[in-house]
């Protein structure tokens, strides 16, 4: 039983419906549902809605079911990237190695690896003395990169929201 139904102003099958009721909302039945299951007029289940008591219980109960949904969600998930781990591992491994692949695919390997092992880039990438400006490959700007002879650079800003971009890309 919920701490906010005090079982001194209902009988106690009063309380059990209200609770059922309670549950039912929460898990999203409708109105006119609830009413049928429980076995009380929809009118009587809005005027239950309408008391502060009442409409917090529901909306507890809807956050505590909404967050347990999220939290088996969440470990489900979790499961299943630790099971695709290895493959990722493997598949940035030959991208990295492989002469074959493309020099600006195996950085980006490169990178992304560095990012998702949770290093700053921005310390493994730049020394502390290092320009406020760094290379980077010209499909990762929106710049004319045409001329061969134009300098190619971008702010540490913009290459970390193409780092932050290519990241969530992964996901």
């Amino acid at each position: 039983m919920s701490p906010n139904v005090s079982p001194s102003c209902h009988p106690p099958s009063s309380i059990h419906v209200r609770q059922k009721a309670i549950a039912l909302l929460a898990g999203g039945a409708t109105m006119a549902d609830v009413a049928r299951q429980i076995g009380v007029a929809e009118r009587t289940l809005q005027r239950w809605m309408k008391r502060p008591d009442f409409a917090a219980e529901v909306e507890h109960s809807r956050t505590t079911q909404t967050r347990a949904v999220a939290k088996v969600t969440a470990e489900d998930l979790g499961r299943q990237y630790a099971a695709l781990l290895p493959l990722a591992l493997s598949t940035i491994h030959e991208l990295m190695t492989d002469a074959r692949t493309k020099p600006e695919v195996r950085l980006r390997a490169a990178v992304q690896t560095l990012t998702l092992a949770g290093l700053a880039l921005r310390q493994a990438v730049e020394p502390a003395t290092a320009p406020s400006y760094v290379a980077v490959l010209p499909e990762e700007d929106d710049r004319d990169w045409s001329d061969p002879n134009k300098p190619k650079f971008m702010t540490k800003e913009r290459r970390d929201a193409v780092m932050e971009a290519a990241f969530l890309d992964l996901g």
